[in-house]
């Protein structure tokens, strides 16, 4: 087993970072899910490993998770105008609703219609998961413009507002 050492809470794999520990588990970078490695995890750590997506971007760039913060649930929610919001707001950009004197979208004009977890934090994967079709326990209808995605962390969340053409990131209070 040798070539795999734990440091600071982070696992390394023949010199590599490979996933880091959280709690009672040590999340694994999916390319360096071999059996070496998790024997080294559950025997000598005495940790379960599992493998998710993304660990080692985390580990060498930060991709908004700094080194020795462990990640917590990953979550995603999904907001959507109420139904007796004005018709003027829907399928409408940011721009459009300052233009028509709507402002910033406020969370009393939307209700959640999904909420769930995810691996990592992308917003790609989120509008590639509901923009076409939706998961048989999502209420509402496909992600849209004028619709808010929310990420957390379970202590900080992260809004954005669908676009036509990405996201924007808003205040939602």
């Amino acid at each position: 087993m040798s070539g795999m050492e734990e440091k600071n809470g982070v696992v390394s794999y023949y010199g590599n970072p490979a996933g880091f520990v959280q709690g009672d588990k040590v999340l694994i970078d999916a390319i360096f899910y071999k059996q070496d490695l998790l024997d080294y995890v559950e025997k000598k750590m005495g940790k379960k490993p599992e493998a998710r997506e993304g660990i080692l971007k985390i580990l060498c760039d930060g991709d908004g998770v700094p080194v020795g913060i462990s990640l917590k649930k990953l979550g995603v929610r999904i907001w959507q105008l109420k139904a007796d919001t004005p018709f003027e707001m829907r399928f409408v950009t940011l721009f459009g609703r300052s233009e028509r004197g709507f402002g910033a979208p406020g969370r009393d004009e939307y209700r959640k219609v999904w909420e769930g977890e995810v691996e990592k934090f992308d917003l790609e994967d989120v509008w590639e998961r509901f923009a076409r079709c939706t998961p048989a326990d999502f209420d509402g209808h496909c992600l849209s413009v004028s619709d808010v995605v929310e990420l957390t962390d379970g202590e900080a969340s992260r809004f954005f507002y669908v676009e036509t053409e990405g996201f924007a990131e808003v205040d939602f209070q």
